[in-house]
């Protein structure tokens, strides 16, 4: 027992010296360690675990097999053993040491882990994804097998799969930012009818989370809405007429925590869920049923979509009264707010707060707490907008007359309006350069990174421009001031500090001796009377090496705004509140297979300034990737890739196999002639010009 002994300290004191770095004596340790004891199965596998470290795969191979002849039943030696081989290219038998480790220690997570990075390395996804899902939820590791799990499922494309994961992943730790906006990311169009309470209570948190986009959750968080309980009495409350406050089950849906979260931060892209939520509105001015912290939240849910439900005369009589008694309090020094709340909400659910006479005022008082969000939004922030604007500076003159038309259009309707944006990953412009232009001389730029996002609207663009590159100095312009002055408020909202905004039209945008190393220009050349123009002078203000990345309207996947627009146009509609509700009436009432009811499956369809500028824009171009194609050759500039996701890519991947296609238009162009609807948003893709 003497020389075990012995060689037991010398492997001990080989671990404390490899614990501080000291490699070469521990290795001198474990190698005394065999002198005194040539069967000791431990050092032998330690001795391996250093020379991997080294590089020494030979010599690790000898050590661990070594140790595996004396003691088969090692898991940790067929570890070892399966990263020597695979590091000198046997993955196969390197496969098998990790399955004989398996077999050796139930849930054994190193085996399992390397066993999954093994088969991901080589293909094998489907496979690595399956070994994952062998660890126990109360194991230590398993929350991160889950991760690499949802990791594998969304390089196959597999998004709909990842969606539990990330739910459980979620509950499991949910302070985790990643993890929430992934789980916002993967529910983009989502149903989710068989979801129960724990779902529900995440995604009511979820809503409340800026780091991720509401308009994600659109989808999932509607059917949830019209599946709980509830929902189903208050749609046939609106078939009866009567008030669906009065059905118990319908005041335990408007006070569903889900409901309260959702209503003042998600679009609902659902005519019929617009339909029962329109109807609960009218009861909410008409009765007096109706919770206050619903009532409050579904304010909130009108003023973000520019109150662009339908309304009854005798739901504008009571708001009229309303309005008439709200207005007199706040003559009074002293108005008593709880007896001017309910009427306050009564009109914050039919018409901004801020066209009643003294609005001003409102911010001062004291309201409960489910009315203070609603005093924010509809009184402190447009206030602070205002004065936002009048500090704004101005660049260029704006007297083309379509520039100017425009710009009244978002003067009297931003757009859009948002609440939250997605954070997405960092990423350098050393990095993108890279992707865009694999093989080709790359530049370190010096920073800040000078970016120029021009048409910013009301922000979401820049906003998540400013949030992938931290490292950067973005200018940000657009014609309307109002747009820019909500721009400027979410930022400082945010936190987010490398954005200036300046009013000015990109058609005069000349900045003798600025070139910017990035130029983003999303939805707007569409919107000039010549957008090759405009395309023209963005492309002098690129940088000679610069990236380019271009939105425009797709004309095949606009067919339906297409057809709509021209109905509208028919109808000689006033672009008025009033105008726009009719509208959007119209819409909802034509006969089903009508090509212009299409466009309720556009979000911008379901607010106010969206519909505006879905089917009634001063000017509007859309454009084929054919076409986009023309363009660039005109102007000089290079196709290097569309924008778009990993399920767009993977079905563009499995119709041009040859990686080659990915930068060519006339394929992309084929392509969507095949799937006219995949760029239903727009088309966005990155350009530059080409070397030399």
């Amino acid at each position: 027992m003497l020389p075990r002994s012995k060689a037991q300290a010398l492997l001990e004191r080989g671990v404390e010296a490899e614990g501080v770095g000291a490699t070469a004596q521990a290795e001198q340790h474990y190698l005394e360690a065999l002198a005194a004891d040539p069967s000791y199965a431990a050092a032998h596998c330690n001795l391996g675990l250093l020379r991997l470290q080294h590089s020494d795969f030979a010599g690790a191979e000898f050590a661990f097999r070594t140790a595996l002849h004396l003691r088969d039943s090692f898991p940790e030696a067929w570890v070892g053993l399966a990263e020597s081989l695979e590091a000198t290219g046997r993955d196969d038998d390197a496969l098998a040491a990790l399955e004989k480790a398996s077999t050796l220690r139930e849930h054994y997570a190193g085996a399992l882990f390397n066993a999954s990075a093994l088969l991901r390395k080589i293909g094998r996804l489907a496979e690595a994804g399956d070994k994952l899902g062998g660890l126990p939820p109360d194991h230590p590791d398993y929350r991160h097998a889950l991760l690499l799990r949802v990791e594998l499922l969304q390089e196959q494309s597999r998004k709909g799969e990842t969606v539990p994961l990330l739910f459980e992943a979620m509950e499991l730790d949910p302070t985790d930012a990643a993890v929430r906006r992934s789980l916002a990311y993967a529910l983009r169009g989502a149903t989710l009818g068989n979801a129960g309470e724990r779902e529900r209570g995440l995604l009511a948190v979820l809503c409340l989370d800026d780091t991720v986009s509401t308009d994600y959750l659109a989808s999932p968080i509607a059917g949830l809405v019209k599946a709980a309980n509830g929902y189903a009495q208050a749609e046939a409350a609106m078939g009866s007429g009567i008030d669906p406050f009065a059905s118990p089950e319908a005041q335990v849906f408007a006070c569903s925590p889900l409901v309260l979260a959702a209503l003042p931060r998600v679009s609902f892209v659902d005519p019929d869920l617009e339909g029962v939520i329109t109807y609960l509105r009218r009861w909410s001015v008409l009765g007096d049923s109706a919770p206050e912290s619903f009532r409050c939240a579904l304010a909130r849910h009108c003023f973000r979509s520019g109150f662009a439900f339908s309304q009854e005369p005798d739901e504008e009589a009571r708001v009229a009264a309303a309005s008439e008694m709200v207005t007199a309090a706040l003559q009074e020094r002293s108005p008593d707010t709880r007896l001017v709340e309910p009427a306050l909400v009564s009109v914050a659910l039919y018409r901004p707060l801020l066209s009643l006479h003294g609005a001003e005022r409102l911010a001062a008082l004291a309201w409960s707490a489910p009315m203070r969000p609603v005093i924010d939004e509809q009184v402190s922030q447009p206030l602070q907008e205002r004065a936002l604007a009048a500090s704004l500076p101005t660049l260029t003159p704006i007297d083309d007359g379509i520039s100017k038309a425009v710009r009244a259009q978002y003067e009297e309707s931003p757009y859009p309006v948002w609440s939250s944006v997605h954070h997405p990953g960092q990423e350098t412009i050393e990095s993108l350069a890279s992707r865009l232009r694999p093989g080709e001389q790359m530049r370190r730029r010096p920073r800040p990174v000078q970016i120029l996002v021009a048409g910013c609207g009301t922000g979401h663009h820049p906003a998540q421009v400013a949030l992938a590159q931290p490292d950067s100095a973005i200018l940000a312009v657009d014609l309307s001031r109002s747009s820019l002055a909500y721009a400027a408020r979410m930022m400082g909202r945010l936190g987010i500090g490398n954005v200036t905004f300046a009013q000015a039209d990109l058609l005069k945008l000349d900045a003798p001796g600025r070139k910017f190393d990035i130029v983003e220009c999303a939805g707007v050349l569409h919107h000039l009377q010549d957008p090759l123009q405009g395309w023209k002078v963005l492309a002098a203000l690129m940088a000679d090496d610069g990236l380019m990345r271009i939105a425009l309207y797709s004309t095949k996947a606009r067919a339906a705004i297409r057809e709509a627009r021209v109905l509208m146009a028919s109808l000689n509609l006033p672009v008025t509140p009033e105008g726009i509700r009719r509208c959007r009436r119209l819409v909802m009432d034509l006969p089903a297979g009508h090509p212009a009811r299409g466009v309720l499956a556009f979000g911008d369809f379901y607010s106010l300034n969206g519909c505006r500028d879905l089917l009634m824009h001063v000017q509007e171009h859309t454009f084929t990737i054919a076409q986009i194609g023309e363009c660039l050759a005109r102007l000089g500039l290079r196709f290097l890739a569309m924008d778009c996701d990993g399920e767009t890519q993977a079905a563009f991947a499995k119709m041009f196999p040859d990686p080659r296609s990915n930068t060519d238009p006339h394929c992309w162009d084929r392509f969507e002639s095949a799937y006219p609807d995949t760029f239903r948003g727009m088309i966005q893709f990155w350009c530059d010009k080409p070397p030399g």
